[in-house]
């Protein structure tokens, strides 16, 4: 048995060749922009609200989750959205 080269900070192992699927993302590039998350997280509060650091990338990281899920579960949701739309508006499709 050989033995394993060390992982990279990504999740995979560069010698092996074998990554996982998100190893070969930036972080940066799999969360919203926190700016984005802060903007919206601000509209919530007064004018002289503050926000920690630690509730905006935790906001960040769940909603950055959230996308990918329903992102990744896209057939299943257009699949509700077509039975809802023939159970409640029928004629929509039948004419």
């Amino acid at each position: 048995m050989a033995a394993e080269a060390p992982a990279s900070p990504g999740g995979g192992s560069h010698e092996s060749g074998e990554q996982s699927p998100r190893s070969n993302v930036r972080e940066q590039d799999r969360y919203l922009p926190i700016a984005n998350i802060s903007r919206i997280m601000k509209k919530a509060l007064p004018a002289n609200g503050k926000i920690a650091k630690d509730a905006k990338e935790t906001v960040q990281e769940c909603v950055s989750e959230f996308i990918s899920f329903i992102t990744s579960e896209y057939d299943v949701v257009v699949l509700f959205l077509f039975i809802f739309v023939c159970f409640f508006f029928p004629s929509f499709f039948c004419g």
